[in-house]
C-alpha cells in the first residue's frame, strides 16, 4: 500500500489498484525436498511516472511493516527539445537574451559556453549587451543534474548591420584595391575584407553603383570569413 495516499495496491499476489502498471512477483527458496522455507514478494511498477513517487508500505501483519520511500529521478530536458539548435538574428547594437529553459529532477544546473571556447555563466538567461560583430559565434547551454544523459542547445547569433548613406566616401570606395565585386541581378555588391575597408565605413560593407552615384547598404548580413554581404539598399 501507499501510506501517503492511503492507497491499497495488493493483497498477497492479487493487485487491487486500478492500474495495470502494478504487478506482484514472488521468489521462494526451497530445500532439496522442494519445501519452501523463505519467500520474497516484489512490487513491480512498469513505466514509472512522477505520480508514483512516495512512501510504500509492505505489511506482513499488523505488527510488522517495512517502509520504502520511492524518489523518481528525471534526466534534464529542454522545452521544444526537437530544436537542438536555433538561429538568432538581431540588429547591431541591440541587447540579446538567450534562454535555456531546462527542467528535470533534481533541478538541472545550467552552464553557458561560447561553443568550443570558454565558460560564460550558470544562469538560465544569457544576456549579450550591445551586440556587435564580435558577438557573432555559437553559444551553447548545457543542462546537467547527474541523471544521464545531459542535454544541450546551441544558439547561432547573426548580426544585421544598420548603416547610413555615405556618398562622401565614394573616392575611398573606388580606390580600395582589396575590394571585389559580385554580380547579383542588376546589383553589384562590393565585398570588403573587414580589416581593409575604409575606417569610416567599418560598420557596413555593401554598395552598388547607380546612374546617380553610390547606393548605400541599409542592412548588411553577417560577415562570413571576413566577407560581408548586403541584403537591403537605399539611395
Amino acid at each position: 500500500m501507499r501510506s501517503d495516499h492511503n492507497q491499497l495496491i495488493s493483497v498477497g499476489e492479487i493487485v487491487m489498484a486500478n492500474r495495470q502498471a502494478f504487478r506482484i512477483e514472488t521468489e521462494c527458496e526451497k530445500t532439496e525436498s522442494s519445501i519452501a522455507f523463505g519467500c520474497w514478494v516484489y512490487l513491480i511498477i512498469d513505466k514509472l511516472e512522477l505520480s508514483d513517487e512516495g512512501v510504500y508500505v509492505c505489511q506482513k501483519d499488523t505488527m510488522h511493516s517495512n517502509y520504502i520511500n520511492l524518489t523518481i529521478l528525471v534526466p534534464p530536458y529542454i522545452k521544444n527539445e526537437a530544436d537542438s539548435s536555433m538561429d538568432i538574428e538581431v540588429v547591431e547594437g541591440s541587447d540579446v537574451e538567450l534562454v535555456c529553459d531546462a527542467y528535470g529532477k533534481p533541478d538541472p544546473t545550467i552552464k553557458w559556453f561560447a561553443k568550443n571556447e570558454y565558460y560564460i555563466t550558470s544562469e538560465k538567461f544569457l544576456i549579450i549587451k550591445n551586440a556587435s560583430r564580435h558577438s557573432i559565434k555559437e553559444y551553447e547551454c548545457i543542462a546537467d543534474n547527474g541523471v544521464n544523459p545531459s542535454i544541450s542547445r546551441t544558439f547561432s547569433l547573426r548580426i544585421l548591420y544598420i548603416i547610413g548613406k555615405m556618398n562622401k566616401y565614394q573616392n575611398e570606395l573606388e580606390s580600395n584595391e582589396k575590394m571585389t565585386t559580385l554580380e547579383l541581378g542588376d546589383k553589384t555588391v562590393y565585398i570588403f575584407d573587414q580589416d581593409d575597408a575604409p575606417q569610416a565605413i567599418q560598420k557596413g560593407k555593401g554598395w552598388r553603383e547607380a546612374m546617380e552615384g553610390i547606393w548605400a547598404c541599409t542592412v548588411c548580413l553577417m560577415c562570413i570569413n571576413n566577407l560581408c554581404f548586403c541584403i537591403q539598399w537605399f539611395s
